[in-house]
């Protein structure tokens, strides 16, 4: 008789551990995607201030009115993942057609979308980056005629160029 109780308190003892490593594998399960939601969106409102940042550059007065008119559309809404994944290609496409409403051309609209903030000038010294697509460029023309490059960390499908102008300041 004490061999079948000991028997049976070592299962359940089992079936109580087994429960409490299932609930913290679920409890950091829920921790990670809330990170990783709470990265997503601070990376989404950074884009959104760039762009913001972007369109006062290029003459656009209040860029708040197109975002509110045309809001980058939650994850929830969307109803697949695979939606979700195609969501920034979506919406820099909507953005396009908002900014060709305000009267901006092609290349103004490029330039909004695709300026990264990376140019900076010092000391007669200016380094320009420059997005485009890969399948446009040959990174071996890139490595042959000795142009900088990397992958873009946030579509793995563009390149990043980084082109030094130097020049002599003739205000002196």
């Amino acid at each position: 008789m004490e061999r079948h109780d000991e028997d049976l308190r070592n299962k359940v003892i089992k079936e109580l551990h087994e429960e409490e490593s299932r609930k913290q594998a679920s409890f950091w399960e829920m921790e990670y995607q809330k990170r990783l939601a709470e990265e997503k969106r601070a990376t989404e409102q950074a884009y959104l201030e760039r762009l913001k940042k972007n369109m006062r550059k290029y003459g656009i007065e209040e860029p708040e009115t197109i975002f509110a008119a045309h809001p980058l559309p939650r994850d929830e809404e969307l109803k697949s993942t695979h939606e979700i994944e195609e969501k920034s290609r979506w919406y820099r496409n909507h953005l396009k057609g908002a900014l060709s409403m305000q009267g901006l051309g092609r290349g103004q609209i490029d330039e909004i979308l695709n300026d990264l903030g990376e140019t900076m000038n010092i000391d007669g010294i200016e380094t320009t980056v420059t997005k485009m697509a890969e399948k446009w460029v040959s990174t071996r023309t890139l490595d042959a005629y000795d142009i900088p490059w990397r992958y873009d960390k946030v579509e793995a499908a563009y390149l990043l160029t980084v082109q030094i102008d130097y020049f002599v300041d003739t205000d002196i």
